[in-house]
Parts: C-alpha cells; sequence; structure tokens
C-alpha cells in the first residue's frame, strides 16, 4: 500500500497491543502513570457498572428525540464515552472510518443512525441496543463502516466493500473519526466488544471526534 509516496506495511495500520510499546521517555512515564491509576480505574469502573444499567434503560424506554440524544450523551461522558463534532453533522446515510468496536454506536448517539451491516458478532438479543441492523431492516438513518474491519485509524484506510446498495438515491455524508484515549493504544487487534466497554468505563475518558 502506498500512501503520499510512501510504502506503508499492512502492520502499521494495526494495533498488536492494547500497551504502547515505545522506547520514548514519556510513554514510560503514562505506562509507570498507568500503574499507579490502576486501583482508581478499578473503582471508576465498579462505579459506572451502575450507571451503565441506568444508560440501558432510558436507551430502551424513552422514546426517539433530540432529548434522548442529548440525554444520553451526557451519560455517556459520565461513563467514559465524550464525542465532539466538528462541523455539520446532517443526512440520511453516513459512511465513517473505523477505529473502534463502538464507532457506530457513537454515531448514533450523535445522528440517531443504525449500524447496517450483514455480519456482527454481536448476539441478536443485543442488537437493537448497540444500535445495529441488517441490511434488509429498514431504517430512517443509516451508518456504514466500509472498512469492516477497526485500524489504529492513524496511517490509512482500509479498501471499502462494496457495502451501500446500488440504488441507494441518498445524500450519503463521509465522516472522519478520531479516537484519543490516556495511558492506551485506542484499540487493539484483539479488540472485542467485552474488552472495549471495559477499557471506556476504567479509563478517565475516551474522545471520539466525529468530523
Amino acid at each position: 500500500m502506498v500512501v503520499d509516496n510512501e510504502i506503508l506495511r499492512i502492520d502499521q495500520l494495526f494495533n498488536t497491543s492494547w500497551y504502547r510499546h515505545d522506547e520514548k521517555d514519556s510513554y514510560r512515564l503514562k505506562q509507570l502513570a498507568l500503574v499507579f491509576y490502576t486501583p482508581l480505574g478499578l473503582c471508576l469502573f465498579l462505579i459506572r457498572l451502575g450507571i451503565v444499567l441506568q444508560f440501558v434503560l432510558l436507551k430502551q424506554l424513552l422514546p426517539d428525540s433530540k432529548f434522548k440524544r442529548s440525554l444520553l450523551r451526557i451519560m455517556a461522558g459520565i461513563l467514559g464515552i465524550t464525542i465532539s463534532t466538528e462541523g455539520e453533522i446532517t443526512s440520511t446515510t453516513f459512511v465513517s472510518n473505523h477505529v473502534t468496536v463502538l464507532d457506530h454506536f457513537v454515531i448514533h448517539l450523535v445522528t440517531d443512525g443504525f449500524l447496517v451491516t450483514e455480519e456482527t458478532n454481536v448476539p441478536s438479543y443485543a442488537q437493537r441496543l448497540l444500535s445495529i441492523t441488517s441490511g434488509s431492516e429498514s431504517v430512517a438513518v443509516s451508518i456504514f463502516l466500509p472498512e469492516e474491519e477497526t485500524t489504529n485509524g492513524v496511517r490509512g484506510l482500509l479498501t471499502f466493500s462494496e457495502i451501500l446498495h446500488d440504488g441507494n438515491d441518498q445524500l450519503v455524508q463521509p465522516i472522519a473519526l478520531a479516537v484519543v484515549r490516556p495511558f492506551l493504544n485506542v484499540n487493539s487487534i484483539h479488540a472485542s466488544l467485552r474488552t472495549e466497554l471495559f477499557f471506556a468505563l476504567f479509563l478517565p475518558n475516551t474522545h471520539y471526534t466525529l468530523k
């Protein structure tokens, strides 16, 4: 793969571990800081677990509205998932790069859209909760992640799959998603929904920027 006349190895698109491996002193200090932070992080994780239940109940019980999205975004911030937007995010079909397992849910909190995918590892009973739908189900606002796999979001993109329907005549808005979090890499090739949720609740915050 070539990016800006630079030959890019495929392994440069991924993080092989959650933990940063760098010889710089600044990263060594960050790893030491993570060790001291761990007891506080575990306490924060346990406290946030109780708030997760309230978040789920509100998402399931409240009718769809701007008030609901605003309330859920505030609660997501308390849970350690903060979101900022740059520019107008207004369309009925969104296409985004893919950095973490929770990308589509973050976009959902901003747009009220649903991830359209034919394959997912999420159990069927949890798909509606996590705003996931199959291509056969009609939704008002659609989210597509055509890379289909997460990357580190730094060096480049994977080749997009042809997941948009040929007959789609809706205005498609691209979203450039950037993610930052303290202490750890933003993701790992070993990431799963469980590990992503754990680190989101454990760390002070994971910040998503939608452009």
